[in-house]
C-alpha cells in the first residue's frame, strides 16, 4: 500500500536501510511505494537524509536513473537538484561552484538547478541567519535594488515601503526581469533582519524543499530569493495589492456579513491544507498574515514562523510561546510538546473566523485576557452567536468547534473545516451535529425557495380561508338555541367554499408541475407537494374530484421508490435522504390503510435511526406515532363479522392512548399536522364500532377533524384495508 504521510516514507526508509545498508534508489521507492511526484518528491528527501548522515554517497545520478520519467515530474526533479547541491556544499564545495557544476553536468536540467538555487531555502527562511551579521538598513525609497541586468540596471525599482515587522522590512517593486514595456510585474520584496539563532536556521535549510512545493491559489508565491551587497537576504512574493485582511476590514463600514466570514476562511482554510499537505503548518495564522486581493480573494502569507520554531525534539526553544497571542491555540501558548501541529492551524482559522465574525480575536485583547482564557484545558469555546444573534447555529458551532480547547475535538483538517463552511455556505446539513429532521428540512427549504414559492401562496390562501371558518365558529356558539342550526347551515356553506378553493388552488399547482415535468416525472416537484401536505394535511389530495388527483399520488409514490432504489444501489442506504424518503413512504402507506407496506418501511429504517438520533429526538415519536396507527390499521384489517380478539383490543386500546397522547404534544406544532391528523383518524378508526366501539369518541374525534382541523367529513376515516387504487376520488 502507497505511504500516504512524510512521517510514513522517513519510516519506511529507514526501515530499508537497517535491512540493506545501501540499497539502490528504486527498491527504496519500492518500500515506500511512491508512484506520485509528491510521493516520490518524500522518498527523495527520506533518502537523501539517511545517506548524508550515514555517510554514504549522494549524487543527482541516483534519482535521475532510479525514477524512469522524473524529469517529467517538477516537485520531485526540485528535491533531486536540491540534496545533491546539499550533499556537494557538505562536501566543501561553494554553494555556486556546486550548482555549476551541476549544471555542466546535465545541461538539460540547467533551468530546473538554476530555479532550485533561487529558491533555495525559499518561502521557509523568511527568519533564517543571513549569510553576515550585518545590520539591516532600510531602504531610501524610491531607489533600484538587486542584481544588474545586462542592460546596467538594478533588477528591481523599489517605489514604496509596505510594511515593517518583527522579521524585516516589505517593499513594494516592479521586477525590470519580468515586466513589459508597457505594463510593470509588481513583486513584494521582503528584507530579512539577520537572526543569531542557529536553530532556525538549520530548521529552514531543512524544511525550504517542502514549503516550495505549496502551489495553491490562496496561498502566496515566492518568486525568487537572493541576498544584496549589504549581506542583507531577500526574498521576492507575488504582490497582492488590497493589503492584509485587517486593513480589508477596517475599510469596511459594517462588519463582514456572515456567509462572506465563512467564503473567505474556507478559502484560506483550502491554502493551509495545501500547506499541510507539502508538510509545512504556518503556525502564525492571524489577519495581518492574510493578504487580499482587489477582486476579494484570500492568501496565506509568511510561513516564516513555521520554519524558525520546529525543532528536532518537538520542543519549542526556551518554551516560548510562538505565534500572535490573539490567535494562538493554548497548547501553544503552554508551549506543550509537539504544540506546532495542524490542529494548531485548525485553532488559528477558527480564530480567524471569530474575528470576521464578531470584530474581535478570539483569546482576548490584552496578554492578561489571553492568560485567562488558556490558563485552564477545559474553558469553553467562545461563541459569536453570542455577540451576534443574527449569525447562523451551524457557523457558530463550526467556529467554535475550530476554537476548542483541545486539539482532538477540533476539525481533523483544514480540508475539514473547509468542507464545513462549504456545507454550511450550500444549506448542506453538518453530520457531525446530528441535525434533526426539521432542521434538514429547513435547510431543504433555503437551497430549493423557489420551488416552495408555489406552496407557500397555497398556504397563505388556505390560511385565511381557515381563519374565516373559526370566527364563524365562535359567533355559532355564542347564538341563542334558535339561531344555532342556521348558523351551522352557513358553515357548512362556508366550508363547502373553503374546499372548493382548495380544490382550485391544487388543480393550479397541478397545472404548474404538469408545465415543469414535461420533460418526464421527477423529484424537483416534490417538494411543493410534500410541503404543502405536511403543513395542510392528507386532506389536500381529497379536495380534488378529478382524475389528476389519482395521477399525482401515484406518480409521486413511484417516482419516490424510484429514488429510494437508486440510493440504495449507490451504497446510501442509511442516508438521511434515504430515510426520510422511505418514512414519507410508510406516511402515506398509512393514508391508504396500507399497514404492511407502512411497518416495512419504518422497520428498515429503525436500524439507521437508532444510532443517528438523540434519545429524546422529536422524530423518534412521530415515527412511534406512525408504528401505532399501522397497529390500529392492522387490528381493523380482519374479514367482516370477525369479532376483535382480547389480544387486539388490549393492543388497539394502549395505541389509542398513546396516539392521542401525541396528537396532544404536536397540537401548536403546524409542520407535523400531516402526522397529527394522522394519529386523530387512526384514534377515530379505532373508537368505530368494529373496533372498540365507542361511539362518543367517534362523534368527538369528529367534530374536531371536521371543525378544528378542516378535514372533509368524507376524508376523517381512514380505510380498514389496503385499497386497490390510489385514494378514490368522489
Amino acid at each position: 500500500m502507497p505511504v500516504r504521510t512524510s512521517q510514513d516514507t522517513a519510516a519506511a526508509v529507514a526501515a530499508r536501510y537497517s535491512a540493506d545498508p545501501d540499497p539502490g534508489f528504486a527498491v527504496v521507492c519500492a518500500a515506500t511505494g511512491a508512484i506520485e511526484d509528491h510521493d516520490v518528491a518524500d522518498s527523495i528527501e527520506a533518502d537523501a537524509r539517511e545517506r548524508l548522515a550515514r555517510g554514504l554517497p549522494l549524487t543527482i545520478e541516483r534519482y535521475l536513473n532510479g525514477v524512469p520519467g522524473i524529469e517529467g515530474m517538477r516537485i520531485a526533479l526540485d528535491a533531486a537538484i536540491e540534496f545533491a547541491l546539499r550533499a556537494a556544499i557538505a562536501a566543501g564545495m561553494p554553494e555556486a561552484d556546486a550548482a555549476r557544476m551541476l549544471a555542466r553536468q546535465h545541461p538539460r536540467l540547467s533551468a530546473a538547478i538554476e530555479t532550485a538555487v533561487a529558491l533555495s531555502d525559499g518561502l521557509a527562511s523568511t527568519t533564517t541567519l543571513g549569510r553576515s551579521a550585518g545590520r539591516s538598513v532600510p531602504l531610501q525609497v524610491p531607489c533600484e535594488y538587486g542584481p544588474r541586468l545586462p542592460d546596467g540596471r538594478r533588477r528591481f525599482d523599489v517605489r514604496e515601503r509596505l510594511g515593517i515587522g518583527a522579521q524585516g522590512e516589505v517593499y513594494l517593486a516592479a521586477d525590470h526581469l519580468l515586466s513589459e514595456p508597457d505594463k510593470p510585474a509588481w513583486v513584494a520584496i521582503k528584507r530579512l533582519r539577520p537572526v543569531a539563532a542557529a536553530d532556525a536556521a538549520s530548521f529552514a535549510a531543512a524544511e525550504s524543499l517542502k514549503a516550495r512545493r505549496i502551489d495553491h491559489p490562496n496561498v502566496v508565491r515566492v518568486h525568487d530569493r537572493g541576498t544584496d551587497e549589504r549581506s542583507i537576504e531577500y526574498i521576492v512574493y507575488e504582490h497582492v495589492d488590497a493589503g492584509d485582511l485587517a486593513r480589508w476590514c477596517a475599510r469596511r463600514s459594517q462588519r463582514v456579513p456572515p456567509r462572506e466570514a465563512a467564503r473567505l476562511v474556507a478559502a484560506i482554510a483550502r491554502g493551509v491544507h495545501a500547506a499541510h499537505v507539502a508538510g509545512v503548518v504556518h503556525c502564525d495564522l492571524k489577519p495581518s498574515n492574510i493578504l487580499m486581493t482587489s477582486s476579494g480573494e484570500p492568501k496565506v502569507a509568511d510561513f516564516g514562523v513555521a520554519a524558525a520554531v520546529r525543532s528536532n525534539s518537538g520542543r519549542i526553544p526556551d518554551a516560548t510561546p510562538v505565534g500572535n497571542l490573539a490567535y494562538i491555540a493554548p497548547e501553544q501558548y503552554r508551549a506543550e510538546e509537539g504544540a506546532q501541529a495542524i490542529p494548531a492551524d485548525i485553532y488559528a482559522l477558527g480564530g480567524l473566523l471569530y474575528f470576521l465574525l464578531t470584530g474581535k480575536a478570539p483569546n482576548g485583547e490584552t496578554p492578561a485576557q489571553v492568560a485567562a482564557r488558556h490558563a485552564r484545558p477545559d474553558s469553553p469555546a467562545p461563541s459569536a452567536r453570542a455577540a451576534h444573534p443574527d449569525i447562523d447555529d451551524d457557523l457558530d458551532a463550526i467556529c467554535r468547534r475550530a476554537l476548542a480547547p483541545r486539539p482532538a475535538d477540533r476539525q481533523p483538517s483544514a480540508h475539514a473545516l473547509a468542507e464545513d463552511l462549504d456545507a454550511f455556505l450550500g444549506h448542506r446539513p453538518l453530520e457531525w451535529r446530528r441535525p434533526t429532521p426539521w432542521r434538514r428540512f429547513r435547510l431543504i427549504v433555503r437551497r430549493q425557495p423557489v420551488v416552495v414559492a408555489a406552496s407557500v401562496l397555497l398556504l397563505l390562501a388556505l390560511i385565511g380561508a381557515s381563519v374565516g371558518i373559526t370566527r364563524v365558529f365562535i359567533v355559532a356558539e355564542r347564538r341563542v338555541l334558535e339561531e344555532r342550526l342556521e348558523s351551522l347551515k352557513t358553515v357548512h356553506q362556508e366550508q363547502q367554499q373553503s374546499v372548493e378553493r382548495a380544490r382550485r388552488s391544487m388543480e393550479s399547482l397541478l397545472h404548474v408541475l404538469k408545465f415543469r415535468q414535461q420533460g418526464g416525472v421527477g423529484l424537483d416537484w416534490l417538494p411543493p407537494l410534500t410541503i404543502a401536505e405536511s403543513l395542510i394535511g392528507p386532506a389536500m389530495f381529497d379536495t380534488m374530484n378529478s382524475q389528476s388527483t389519482v395521477d399525482l399520488w401515484t406518480a409521486r409514490v413511484g417516482v419516490v421508490k424510484e429514488r429510494v432504489s437508486q440510493l440504495e444501489a449507490l451504497g446510501r442506504a442509511g442516508d438521511y435522504e434515504t430515510l426520510l424518503w422511505r418514512d414519507a413512504l410508510a406516511f402515506w402507506a398509512l393514508r391508504i390503510g396500507d399497514h404492511e407496506a407502512a411497518r416495512k418501511y419504518l422497520d428498515i429504517n429503525d436500524a439507521h435511526y437508532e444510532s443517528m438520533l438523540a434519545p429524546g429526538d422529536r422524530w423518534r415519536d412521530m415515527r412511534r406515532g406512525m408504528r401505532l396507527t399501522a397497529a390500529v390499521l392492522r387490528a381493523a384489517d380482519r374479514p367482516v363479522g370477525t369479532p376483535l380478539s382480547d389480544e387486539a383490543r388490549s393492543v388497539v386500546e394502549a395505541a389509542v392512548r398513546d396516539l392521542l397522547a401525541l396528537a396532544e404534544q404536536i397540537e401548536d406544532d403546524s409542520h407535523n399536522r400531516a402526522l397529527r391528523l394522522l394519529f386523530l383518524m387512526a384514534a377515530k378508526r379505532a373508537f368505530e364500532p368494529d373496533m372498540l366501539d365507542v361511539p362518543a369518541q367517534v362523534a368527538e374525534l369528529q367534530r374536531r377533524l371536521v371543525r378544528r382541523e378542516g378535514v372533509p367529513a368524507a376524508s376523517s376515516t381512514l380505510p380498514a384495508a389496503e385499497p386497490a387504487a390510489p385514494p378514490p376520488t368522489r
